[in-house]
């Protein structure tokens, strides 16, 4: 490996995978795999193009090899532009249209309160950038207005979104059944998608009856068999909720043999955890194999954020989890390379595959002149998030303090440029240099807890684009080598669609 490739004097990345260097250019989104001199070259391109080259250079490859090298670049970068140093200028989009139309996805959160006491959850780790457990509950009134606000501007040439949120959602299920009306009795909700994110726990025969007959969306959190989910997810007794969401699920199937397609789950993972025993239940999801049904689920994982909060596990465990999501990478591959990826488990699959498909379906568009950084949706359209008491966010894992309106006024389009303008200056200087610039995904949710919020006007800690400039390395080591694969082991790539 180049001792110096982390000082690539490009608008791109060095990276290696299985003893293959490869270069990921920013500007274009092209990877290119690069013979060893090449590699070399490029990592010292400053010294080698004065004709400096280090003895470590020289001692490898002949003086007409480096040379024929260096012709390369150049040609590349005037016929390709391959290999640029250019930088775009950073805007921070204020100049974008901030109209409140096409709104695509309302969440409602209905209550603060929850049922349950989840040893991970943000609401109760007495965090002062995120709301904490609380008795307030949103008002008919705020609701109804919400839903009209959102159903006279959302967008008509696609399904429309309203989720019902928490705290427990299912806590107001007298408000959720009378949102669900308004939503069906307007001509822009009649075919609109009704998700309620919930626990289960409060899935009675009654909320049933209304998921049923609406033929609504169930996002539920399920952590892994008895033993873990117990662990994480007691109520507020402190009793294990395992038993009571089976129980509920079951009466769910029953009533509705095609309810599981409207069916999701959530998996939240904290340590100590083994990655293949929850891959094993998920794949044979017992409530699933006890009604027929030969599909696996469709799950979300997602690893806890425990940042600030006093977990209760060891140095080891931690580290335990931290080589078990490596070795699921490899695991991946190999069943991958043998044609075996349709008999991979949920877990296995939802660890590995987002950000894989992601970088996969990367634009390859030139950059432009100009850039808008980071992973943000427009502020209020992709998501309208509405709290309790009628403020307005631009999603529901802003914390407690990103507004850009309030009910019964709507969307400040004002608020929304001083949003943008406040990311922006907390983000610009790390983003300046940054090789990953066209595949971050840091948003104002990211913001909120690190830079944003109580501490307006403080930039983003450099361990965040740290973190993310390393997770979207794994993935182009893993894509890089899929990609050398026969093609009846990496079609799936191509075939599988993201929005």
């Amino acid at each position: 490996m180049p001792s110096n490739y982390r000082k690539y004097p490009f608008f791109a990345h060095l990276f290696e995978s299985q003893g293959i260097f490869y270069h990921y250019e920013t500007s274009t989104q092209e990877i290119i795999a690069l013979e060893p001199v090449m590699a070399v070259v490029l990592s010292c391109y400053a010294d080698c193009q004065k004709g400096n080259v280090p003895d470590r250079v020289s001692s490898q490859f002949r003086r007409e090899e480096i040379q024929e090298a260096l012709w390369t670049i150049e040609q590349a970068a005037y016929t390709d532009g391959l290999f640029c140093r250019h930088r775009p200028h950073l805007v921070s989009g204020t100049r974008q249209e901030n109209k409140p139309e096409n709104l695509q996805h309302l969440i409602l959160t209905l209550t603060e309160n929850c049922n349950l006491r989840c040893r991970y959850c943000l609401h109760g780790a007495s965090l002062d950038w995120v709301r904490p457990h609380g008795n307030q509950s949103m008002t008919l009134e705020t609701a109804l207005n919400a839903t009209r606000y959102f159903l006279e501007r959302c967008c008509t040439e696609d399904i429309p979104a309203v989720s019902f949120y928490g705290g427990e959602a299912l806590l107001q299920a007298d408000l959720i059944q009378a949102v669900v009306a308004e939503v069906r009795n307007h001509p822009h909700g009649i075919n609109a998608h009704l998700v309620i994110d919930t626990n289960a726990v409060l899935l009675d025969e009654a909320t049933i009856d209304m998921v049923v007959q609406n033929k609504m969306y169930l996002q539920v959190s399920l952590d892994g068999p008895r033993e873990y989910h117990d662990r994480q997810r007691p109520d507020t007794r402190g009793a294990g909720t395992y038993e009571p969401i089976m129980k509920a699920l079951d009466r769910l199937l029953s009533l509705d043999a095609m309810a599981h397609e409207r069916l999701s789950f959530i998996c939240t993972v904290a340590p100590p955890v083994s990655l293949m025993e929850l891959d094993q239940f998920f794949g044979e999801l017992p409530i699933f194999a006890r009604h027929g049904i030969k599909t696996n689920p469709n799950l979300r994982v997602n690893l806890a954020n425990l940042n600030g909060q006093d977990w209760p596990a060891t140095p080891e465990e931690f580290k335990k989890l931290a080589d078990q999501l490596l070795d699921i990478r490899e695991y991946y591959f190999k069943e991958v390379a043998a044609g075996r990826r349709g008999s991979l488990g949920p877990v296995v699959k939802g660890l590995v595959e987002p950000g894989l498909f992601r970088l996969h379906h990367r634009s390859k568009a030139p950059i432009g002149e100009t850039y808008t950084p980071g992973g943000n949706c427009k502020p209020g359209i992709r998501k309208l998030h509405v709290t309790v008491d009628g403020r307005l966010q631009p999603c529901e894992r802003t914390g407690d303090s990103l507004e850009i309106g309030q009910l019964p006024g709507g969307i400040d389009s004002a608020a929304v440029v001083n949003l943008k303008e406040d990311f922006f200056n907390a983000v610009q200087n790390n983003c300046n240099d940054c090789w990953a610039l066209r595949l971050c995904g840091v948003c104002y949710a990211g913001w909120a807890e690190y830079a944003g919020g109580q501490k307006k006007g403080s930039r983003l800690p450099q361990s965040v684009c740290n973190s993310v400039r390393h997770a979207v390395e794994q993935d182009l080591k893993l894509l890089v080598r899929i990609l050398e694969l026969p093609a009846g082991c990496r079609q799936y790539l191509d075939e599988v669609l993201i929005g």
